[in-house]
């Protein structure tokens, strides 16, 4: 499929959810390796936490644990992925979980991830 017919094909499927195709929908390899780098910070992650896990968990944590919970958060990200390429709206997870289980469900969506948010420790914090 050429790439006008496919940006037909999605500003259609915007459409039929209320919204008008706005963005630019452009973005070269290293533009999105550089977003998606920014985004996660992984050196941040690991220099935080790799101590963290040898103090409290030994090396059986970041042996055992790490790979375990890529996996789990690699399954997380596909399923999301999946989600997104059938209703491709900036609403994200509210939006998705409001069109597929109510209003009720995106609001608990909502709260749910404000509260993980608020709990995750701050990367600028240390001791």
């Amino acid at each position: 499929m050429d790439r006008q017919r496919q940006l037909e094909e999605d500003a259609k499927e915007l459409k039929r959810f209320g919204y008008a195709q706005q963005l630019l929908r452009d973005m070269g390899g290293f533009a999105n390796f550089a977003v998606s780098f920014t985004i996660i910070s992984i050196l941040t992650g690991a220099i935080l936490l790799f101590g963290h896990g040898l103090n409290y968990g030994g090396p059986l944590v970041n042996t055992l644990g790490w790979p375990l919970v890529t996996l789990m958060t690699l399954t997380v990200a596909a399923s999301m992925a999946e989600i997104s390429s059938k209703i491709p709206t900036a609403g994200a997870m509210y939006h998705w979980a409001s069109l597929l289980g109510g209003p009720g469900i995106g609001w608990l969506t909502a709260w749910v991830n404000f509260i993980g948010q608020m709990a995750t420790p701050s990367c600028s914090r240390t001791g």
